[in-house]
């Protein structure tokens, strides 16, 4: 007979893997079944990459800066695209290795395929107690494994995938399938000579920030004015303020009507993408404006949940529009026993969420908590060139809130200062919101928000004050550490309401 498991996660994400070793530590027995490859999204073709590449970029404007603090011999300095992507491979097959060996050593049973689930008589019913009760999960592509596993309860963690812009397109659109997904990034061998990115989110601007700083002619094209939505509206103007003044076209309110291909004239040019190897350069058909010629498109235009295939619809889970999987706040879905967290579900699609929510999940099922997942004062960054950090509100859904004071401070930082005097235009941008009302500097921080290289490392650090619900005037308390950029949180007096 099939072996019974307690718990059975589909996904080896971050959220999915974080789930299966808590869960298995507490005494569950354990299943994990991934289609792909240990480690998601995230560590594959996310944020460890991408971050990888941030970093190569970032040695690029590195060279410059070090011959104006007197270092020579940079002159020569060339860059491979292909040895950066043998390098990234090599650190993610470490990290995949250390995903095996820590489900391996926390009594995981890892299994291999596409998953799918069946079980609709359990509609509607607990399983709790119930002996009898489980779900079947079938394993297609499963090799040397079993092909059918059963379970009492099962946590969707699949995660989400790149929208294709032609399945995003209106009828009509033509040349959709010329533009690849932000999956393809990572695995170019040749950097483009011209790029074209299209889309206004996090992957859209990290992307752009990195081909540019990579050597290649960027262009961002986004159909409407409003870029990273749930960002303070001032944070992202002084950000794409940077990234014009780095050499990023930045084109918004644009309206693609269509791509298409011309074949090249005479040989193929030096450092060319793949597109040309596919057969000729890529034209962006602009409303209103002439084409626009490049190597290489990349639509990052959104994600959509990777729940097709899987059963849900059959066994009865409530999905909204786009696929995203219905939960309560405790990460149960309409039919008992199943539960999803993560990229799959309307929450914050990023990996510090998932891990949480599976910690708390798994906790509440099997270690007897009553525990519940809370997002507050959530950090977030987007690693576009110049950096942007936030945690806390925006200022304007502050002053949704009611009255607000807010600090700002704009400033070419120390070290920058020699490449000002060269005609550098990089500046940090530091904002602080406190509740209005009453004494200046008595009301409560509500947001911190920054850009600028060092942002992610100082808004980490400052989450845990606006959490405990620091004062502004608890920040004024503090004695600078001097010079540093996040002194700037600690001496910003003047404010507008």
């Amino acid at each position: 007979m099939t072996e019974l498991w307690d718990f059975c996660v589909l996904g080896a994400g971050s959220g999915g893997v974080r789930a299966a070793r808590r869960a298995a530590s507490y005494g569950a027995k354990t299943a994990l079944v991934e289609e792909v490859t240990l480690g998601g999204t995230c560590v594959n073709r996310g944020c460890i990459p991408k971050k990888l590449y941030v970093y190569a970029g970032s040695h690029r404007g590195g060279f410059s800066e070090a011959r104006l603090f007197g270092w020579r011999g940079f002159a020569d300095a060339s860059f491979s695209l292909n040895y950066l992507r043998s390098q990234k491979n090599a650190e993610i097959a470490r990290l995949q290795a250390l995903y095996a060996e820590s489900c391996a050593s926390a009594g995981v049973g890892v299994f291999r395929g596409k998953a799918s689930i069946s079980g609709s008589s359990l509609k509607g019913r607990s399983l709790k107690g119930r002996k009898d009760d489980y779900f079947v999960i079938s394993i297609e592509g499963a090799k040397s494994q079993a092909k059918e596993l059963r379970a009492k309860s099962v946590l969707v963690a699949t995660g989400c995938e790149p929208l294709p812009l032609a399945e995003a397109v209106a009828t009509g659109f033509v040349g959709g399938e010329l533009a690849s997904t932000s999956d393809a990034v990572f695995e170019l061998e040749q950097l483009p000579e011209r790029v074209v990115v299209l889309g206004g989110g996090y992957i859209a601007l990290e992307c752009a920030g990195i081909f540019n700083a990579l050597g290649a002619q960027t262009t961002l094209l986004h159909r409407n004015d409003k870029l990273l939505r749930s960002f303070d509206r001032g944070i992202v103007k002084h950000c794409l303020e940077g990234m014009a003044a780095r050499g990023v076209d930045c084109r918004l309110s644009t309206r693609l009507l269509g791509l298409s291909r011309q074949s090249p004239q005479g040989r193929e040019r030096e450092g060319a993408g793949d597109a040309d190897k596919r057969g000729g350069e890529i034209y962006l058909r602009i409303e209103d404006d002439l084409p626009i010629p490049c190597d290489f498109v990349l639509a990052a235009i959104g994600r959509r949940a990777r729940t097709r295939g899987l059963g849900l619809e059959a066994l009865g889970v409530a999905m909204d529009k786009r696929g995203k999987i219905i939960t309560d706040a405790d990460f149960a879905t309409s039919v008992a026993g199943i539960y999803a967290l993560g990229d799959v579900t309307d929450s914050p699609e990023l990996t510090p969420v998932a891990i949480r929510q599976a910690e708390v999940l798994t906790r509440r099922l099997f270690a007897g908590s009553d525990e519940s997942f809370d997002a507050h004062f959530l950090p977030r960054a987007v690693f576009a060139s110049p950096t942007i950090a936030s945690v806390g509100l925006s200022e304007e859904e502050a002053r949704e809130q009611g009255a607000v004071r807010v600090y700002e401070s704009r400033f070419v930082p120390l070290r920058a200062s020699f490449a000002a005097r060269a005609g550098s235009c990089e500046r940090v941008m530091l904002k602080l919101i406190e509740r209005g009302g009453g004494e200046v500097g008595s009301g409560e921080v509500l947001g911190c928000h920054m850009v600028g290289s060092d942002a992610p490392e100082i808004i980490q650090a400052l989450a845990p004050s606006l959490r405990l619900g620091a004062r502004k005037k608890d920040f004024d308390g503090v004695i600078a550490l001097h010079p540093t950029n996040a002194e700037e949180f600690m001496t910003m007096r003047d404010f507008r309401q």
